[in-house]
């Protein structure tokens, strides 16, 4: 994790336009811990120390953290409701041969569905697959 951090405010740190020297990664690691541990953080030193830089720095690496997680979490979403999706499609099917399903004339008779409501179920399923896949396409 610390690893992890250190990576990515040596990124942050290039972006700024500074070059991520070991103190300085160090600063920002130790900055982080400290933040994560405490209620209130002072930042004290002499003029021109590092200061704001440790902490733009920091902040700038936790931006691309975070944007990272969502991403994978947007990514694992996605592929969770497809999968989902794929299921409740193939649930649908099955059901559709079976005595008392949706598709079946004594479901019509019970007011319980019948082809037109499973054809929308299917409709409603394509278009969230779409709708999923197009999210996926996007940069």
């Amino acid at each position: 994790d610390i690893l992890v951090l250190a990576q990515a405010a040596a990124r942050a740190a290039w972006s700024l336009g500074l070059q991520p020297t070991p103190g300085l990664l160090r600063h920002v690691v130790n900055l982080h811990h400290t933040l994560s541990s405490r209620a209130g953080v002072a930042l004290i030193g002499p003029a021109a120390s590092g200061k704001t830089t440790t902490l733009l720095v920091l902040r700038a690496a936790m931006d691309e953290l975070t944007a990272s997680r969502r991403q994978q979490a947007e990514q694992y979403q996605l592929a969770t409701t497809a999968a989902r999706q794929k299921d409740a499609e193939a649930g649908l099917d099955a059901q559709a041969d079976r005595p008392g399903s949706m598709d079946s004339e004594a479901g019509d008779e019970a007011g319980q569905g019948g082809p037109a409501a499973t054809a929308a179920a299917q409709a409603a399923a394509q278009a969230v697959a779409a709708a999923a896949a197009a999210a996926a396409a996007e940069p």
